[in-house]
């Protein structure tokens, strides 16, 4: 069975096709991916923490650390593929102390490449998210992490443009500092 349109119902149709599709493309600016800042050929955010805790063992010489775990949405702005170095564009504090960023283990989930702190973007605007692996060998410091009272803060950026997030404890999420 075939459903007749007239001229009238078409172009009416058609207009209101036009309309939904331009105002889709609305829409996505009021999701988290509006929220990123460009940072010079890139975008990133802080999106997720986890923690893993490594005891010293009775029969080796390896002392405790922990690792704490940053999860980071990063996408390329350029047209071509690169290597984004993420020591020097990522800085973790706690208490105003800076944890050393560890390269990447080649675990699924890291975001650096196996044994680098580099994350390599094959082409044009491609996005990766990750963990970022931190580690602590204070294990007083990480006691204050797990009692809710030190200040961690995330630092992303370079020499222009920078952004801080704050763990906030209620949440268990990063916030944006204004």
């Amino acid at each position: 069975m075939t459903a007749k349109m007239d001229r009238r119902t078409f172009l009416k149709t058609t207009a209101a096709a036009v309309v939904a599709v331009s105002m889709s493309g609305m829409l996505t600016g009021c999701g988290d991916a509006g929220t990123d800042t460009d940072f010079g050929g890139y975008t990133a955010k802080v999106v997720g923490w986890d923690t893993a805790e490594h005891p010293s063992s009775l029969n080796s010489t390896t002392p405790w650390w922990a690792e704490f775990k940053v999860k980071v949405y990063l996408k390329n702005l350029d047209k071509d593929g690169w290597k984004f170095q993420c020591k020097q564009n990522f800085r973790m504090t706690v208490d105003g102390q800076t944890q050393p960023l560890m390269d990447g283990t080649g675990a699924a989930g890291d975001l650096p490449s196996k044994d680098s702190g580099v994350v390599t973007f094959g082409m044009g605007w491609e996005s990766r998210s990750g963990y970022l692996n931190f580690k602590m060998t204070d294990r007083a410091l990480y006691q204050k992490i797990a009692d809710k009272k030190a200040e961690v803060c995330v630092v992303i950026g370079g020499m222009d443009v920078k952004e801080t997030y704050t763990l906030d404890y209620t949440t268990k999420t990063f916030v944006l500092k204004k």
